[in-house]
C-alpha cells in the first residue's frame, strides 16, 4: 500500500494546531497568561517530540493497519494534556507538602520558644530536696508539693488528726518561703490511707484544719483514699495549690 505524502502532509498541519493550541488555549483560561507563558518551552519540547514520533511511528503502521496508524496519531496528540495536567499536579501536590513541612516547623519553633520561656521560682527542702522541690511558682500560680504528717525530726503524729495538723505546718513554712500565708491557698487534696478512719474521725481533722486556716477555708478540696505513703506509719499527705 503507497503512502499519500500530500494527504499525510495535510494532516500533519491540520494536527499541529490541535496539538499545540488546545492545551494552551486551557492553560490560558484556567491558569492565566502568566502560567502559559511558563509552559510553553515544555509544551513545545515533550510536544514537538510527540508529534515527530507520533507521526512517524503512524506512518510505518499505515500499509499494514490503519487502525493502529489512527491509534499512534491520538497517542500523540493527547500526550501533552498529560504532561500539562499529571506534570502539574504533582508540582501542585509538593509544593503544598513543602509548604505544610514548613508551617509544621514554624509551630515547633514557637512552640519550642513558649517552653524555654517560662520562668520558675523553686523552694527545695528536706530529705528529698535533690529529688523534687518543696514548691514551684510559676507567674502568680504556686504548686506545693503533698506534705505529710511528720514533726521536725522526721517522727509521724499519734494519730490522724495529729498528722493533719503537722502537714498544715509544714504548709506554712513552705508558703512563707514565697511571701504567703494560708489565705493564698485556692485548691487542696487529701490522701488518706483509710477513708473509714478518715470519715470516722472527721470532726476532729477538719477542726484541725480550720485552727491551720484561722477559720473556715474558702478553698476546694479533693479526698482520696491510697494505697499506701511514703512511710507504712504515714495517715494523710496533703497536697494545695496557692495564688499569690
Amino acid at each position: 500500500m503507497e503512502i499519500d505524502w500530500l494527504l499525510w502532509a495535510v494532516a500533519f498541519l491540520f494536527f499541529l494546531p490541535l496539538h499545540f493550541g488546545v492545551p494552551l488555549l486551557y492553560l490560558l483560561i484556567q491558569k492565566g497568561p502568566e502560567e502559559m507563558r511558563k509552559s510553553i518551552p515544555s509544551l513545545l519540547l515533550w510536544g514537538g517530540i510527540s508529534a515527530v514520533v507520533g507521526f512517524a511511528a503512524a506512518l510505518m503502521l499505515w500499509p499494514h493497519s490503519k487502525t493502529w496508524a489512527a491509534i499512534a496519531v491520538v497517542v500523540a496528540l493527547v500526550h501533552p494534556w498529560f504532561e500539562l495536567i499529571f506534570r502539574r499536579r504533582d508540582q501542585e501536590a509538593s509544593q503544598q507538602i513543602l509548604k505544610g513541612e514548613n508551617q509544621t516547623s514554624i509551630l515547633q519553633t514557637h512552640s519550642q520558644e513558649t517552653t524555654m520561656s517560662i520562668d520558675k521560682k523553686l523552694f527545695r527542702s528536706g530529705p528529698y530536696k535533690d529529688l523534687f522541690s518543696q514548691g514551684v511558682q510559676i507567674g502568680n500560680v504556686l504548686y506545693l508539693s503533698g506534705q505529710v504528717g511528720v514533726d521536725n525530726n522526721g517522727k509521724a503524729g499519734a494519730d490522724l488528726t495529729a498528722q493533719t495538723a503537722l502537714a498544715y505546718a509544714s504548709i506554712k513554712t513552705v508558703l512563707a518561703e514565697f511571701g504567703a500565708s494560708m489565705e493564698n491557698i485556692v485548691d487542696e487534696t487529701f490522701f488518706v490511707t483509710n477513708m473509714a478512719e478518715f470519715m470516722g474521725s472527721v470532726e476532729s481533722v477538719y477542726t484541725a484544719r480550720a485552727a491551720a486556716y484561722g477559720g473556715t477555708p474558702e478553698v476546694s478540696q479533693t479526698v482520696v483514699q491510697v494505697v499506701a505513703l511514703v512511710q507504712p506509719e504515714l495517715k494523710i499527705e496533703i497536697k494545695c495549690v496557692a495564688h499569690l
